[in-house]
């Protein structure tokens, strides 16, 4: 994500918004033998990662279905605007 850093800097020194879809799938362990009916994150994509996307401050969150409570509050704080899809967000 620090090769995006600077990257978005610029953008917001320009003037211009940041969207980032984020927190999309829920982050949760899965032990391999059962089945499952939802989509689990790797251990690429945690709630440490969610956090330093919102650092970037962006503008708008594409998603944001599975912000944790702490990542909620940091986006109620900075006022940010979260779009949802009633097809993607609720199926």
């Amino acid at each position: 994500m620090e090769l995006f850093a600077g990257h978005f800097a610029t953008v917001k020194a320009a003037g211009l918004g940041i969207t980032l879809h984020i927190a999309e799938v829920l982050f949760h362990l899965v032990p391999t033998d059962l089945p499952v009916l939802s989509i689990s994150q790797t251990a690429e994509n945690t709630p440490e990662d969610t956090f330093k996307l919102l650092s970037f401050k962006p503008d708008r969150l594409g998603h944001a279905t599975f912000l944790n409570d702490e990542t909620q509050e940091f986006v109620l704080r900075e006022k940010t605007a979260i779009e949802i899809c009633l097809t993607s967000n609720f199926m």
